[in-house]
């Protein structure tokens, strides 16, 4: 919500509730969190079937077991294939509605904020922002935020597999992360500018590409 006053000490308020359009799809997250669970717990498919080729089929050369093994895995895995296009289309269409629901507002808000506010308001652009989070919500970011509470669980199987593959595994965790770190304090001043050069543009381009999609 941003409230504004004009010369004449008239209070205007704009509200761009991002977080309560978000909560009325509540129920939506909490069944993509239900099949990245099980999404997650298919991850494990390709290590146990290697477990179970050299357990069961190696010493046994019995060919029956593997085409069993080998038909249930590539069920398992058209499974996961599934689930991964239901909750990329589930998240993908909580992304359109969000937008349907703030374009209006966003321009709304964006149009006469710019009235009032004048230069002052020159940093900033709620289509943008919407824009911004269309994208985060369609994006891959959702779907990592619910596979990250699974990342401990993963790196103690494989301690139990042998300590050495644990920390290895734990090490090429905190290196990743670092260059995750990394890449985002060198990107974050060249990508500032480019926003700035962007909102410095001619706002009319802006404005007919947020009123085609109201």
């Amino acid at each position: 919500m941003i409230v504004t006053y004009d010369y004449f000490g008239s209070e205007s308020v704009w509200d761009f509730p991002v977080a309560e359009v978000l909560s009325l799809r509540k129920t939506t997250f909490v069944v993509v969190g239900l099949i990245s669970l099980v999404i997650n717990l298919l991850m494990l498919t390709g290590p146990l079937f290697m477990l179970q080729i050299y357990d069961r089929v190696l010493t046994s050369r019995s060919v029956p077991t593997l085409v069993v093994l080998s038909g249930l895995v590539v069920g398992l895995y058209l499974f996961f294939g599934l689930l991964e296009g239901i909750r990329a289309r589930s998240l993908a269409r909580v992304s359109a509605w969000v937008d349907s629901r703030l374009s209006a507002d966003s321009l709304q808000a964006n149009v006469g904020l710019s009235l009032q506010l004048g230069s002052h308001f020159r940093d900033r652009d709620l289509i943008r922002d919407l824009d911004t989070v269309r994208q985060f919500l369609s994006g891959p970011g959702p779907s990592a935020i619910f596979d990250v509470p699974w990342m401990p669980v993963y790196l103690a199987i494989i301690f139990l597999f042998h300590p050495y593959l644990g920390w290895l595994a734990l090490v090429g965790a905190v290196i990743i992360s670092i260059l995750i770190g990394l890449n985002e304090v060198l990107t974050r001043q060249p990508v500032r500018e480019v926003s700035t050069l962007w909102l410095a543009g001619p706002p009319w381009s802006r404005l007919r590409a947020a009123m085609r999609r109201c």
